[in-house]
């Protein structure tokens, strides 16, 4: 878990009222762990979290294209110093107290892309490989 050694390799300069935006999506193949569990974990204490979720893409925001995330947390003064950090004219920024919701289902969106791309892949590999004669 690469997150979870450099937390604890970082813990002594990581402020412990600083609050930590997690990006990382998914669930923890050996340990089944949500970052809402690990953050704490490999700090050794608690911390102020808060943790974002799309559908974004770098291209599109990049292009100032219109973008909605979510930020999840547990604590509400977190959630909303973070919406007003990261909000601008095309980046749309949403608070929730669900954080085990949005990362479930981050994981879960994130899963179902990689599944569409996958058979994707294989479609477009079949149909490169098929005559139509």
């Amino acid at each position: 878990m690469g997150w979870a050694r450099a937390a604890a390799a970082l813990k002594d300069i990581i402020s412990p009222t600083v609050p930590i935006l997690s990006t990382t999506k998914g669930i923890h193949v050996e340990t089944e762990k949500l970052m809402y569990d690990v953050i704490p974990e490999a700090l050794g204490r608690a911390q102020p979290a808060a943790f974002l979720s799309g559908p974004s893409f770098a291209k599109e925001m990049m292009q100032n294209f219109p973008t909605t995330v979510v930020i999840a947390s547990d604590n509400a003064d977190v959630a909303k110093e973070i919406q007003h950090k990261l909000s601008q004219t095309t980046f749309r920024v949403y608070t929730t107290n669900d954080v085990i919701g949005l990362e479930i289902g981050s994981a879960r969106r994130s899963a179902h892309g990689r599944e569409q791309r996958r058979m994707r892949l294989t479609n477009e590999t079949t149909m490169a490989g098929c005559s139509l004669a």
